[in-house]
């Protein structure tokens, strides 16, 4: 696609393309069979699971060190005086 700095070729990319693709020089896209698009849509649900799971536990272990903090503060203050 030739692309000039300052003008917009969408009109012209579209002439191109479209005059590539009725000469069949176009390769037509990959689609997996349906096998492979359930593993790769059960990986992808697996990961958000598993991304979910860290933020819970982070956001456990962020609850605990506050709680934790602020009765080792209180303390110290206690022992000061």
């Amino acid at each position: 696609m030739k692309n000039v700095p300052g003008r917009k070729t969408d009109l012209s990319d579209a002439e191109w393309l479209a005059d590539v693709a009725a000469h069949g020089m176009v390769r037509p896209s990959f689609v997996p069979p349906p096998e492979i698009r359930e593993l790769r849509e059960l990986t992808r649900y697996r990961k958000t699971q598993v991304d979910a799971r860290v933020k819970e536990i982070q956001r456990l272990e962020k609850t605990l060190w506050a709680i934790t903090d602020s009765r080792v503060s209180r303390s110290a203050k206690v022992a000061v005086n």
